[in-house]
């Protein structure tokens, strides 16, 4: 039965993800960085559901797969420019993403101790990386820029959402809050944001993930 909830929940969520995007996309008069960094931050609450329902089940790795070649099918038809780069037809960001939330599900599929880094790994990406580049395109041109179409108002706001968001986690898997070994993992996300470029996405999460489970 749960498996049965996690797939209708997934469905039932991807629809949402992408109705909020194509709402917003709209109301702003066309593809824009804000509607896919909303789609981007909502994303990971489809890893909620997968470790909630499908837990050491082969669906967690069933189910990110799925999304996958559903994500590329949609790019085939060209029926999700919301999730769209400032209408440029950059699709990257979005395909190492799910590529990221297959990797972590296999990752914890086959080592179940990684479920926490792993978490993180995912959270790291969608709030770190996520709020960065709203909050440095608000607020960058205030700041000193500190690499490439990056600032520092962009990397202060990655270190502290990404922080926030693993307190959360810990909260939320009734864990203690060890500050000092979430702020260096706050630490690599920042820099990795910073220096990687189009595969932060998918470089973020697994190095987080695979730091995480060394320190905790």
């Amino acid at each position: 039965m749960n498996i049965i909830i996690a797939y209708a929940a997934s469905i039932a969520y991807l629809i949402l993800i992408l109705s909020i995007s194509e709402l917003t996309r709209h109301l702003l008069g066309g593809a824009n960085e804000i509607s896919r960094k909303i789609s981007h931050i909502m994303f990971s609450g489809m890893w909620i559901i997968w470790i909630t329902f499908a837990w050491q089940s082969i669906h967690l790795i069933i189910m990110p797969a799925i999304g996958l070649l559903l994500i590329l099918a949609g790019i085939k038809i060209n029926c999700l420019k919301m999730l769209e780069r400032n209408g440029s037809c950059d699709y990257e960001g979005i395909i190492l993403y799910i590529g990221l939330l297959l990797s972590i599900s296999i990752l914890c599929y086959f080592y179940n101790p990684a479920l926490i880094p792993g978490t993180f790994g995912i959270f790291c990406v969608a709030f770190g990386d996520g709020t960065a580049a709203l909050v440095g395109k608000k607020l960058g041109k205030y700041t000193p820029k500190i690499g490439q179409n990056k600032s520092l108002a962009g990397s202060l706001a990655c270190f502290f959402f990404s922080l926030l968001a693993m307190v959360i986690i810990c909260f939320y898997f009734n864990q203690p809050v060890c500050l000092w070994k979430l702020s260096i993992l706050a630490i690599i996300t920042t820099i990795v944001e910073l220096v990687g470029g189009k595969f932060d996405n998918i470089l973020i999460g697994l190095s987080v993930a695979l730091c995480g489970i060394l320190l905790f």
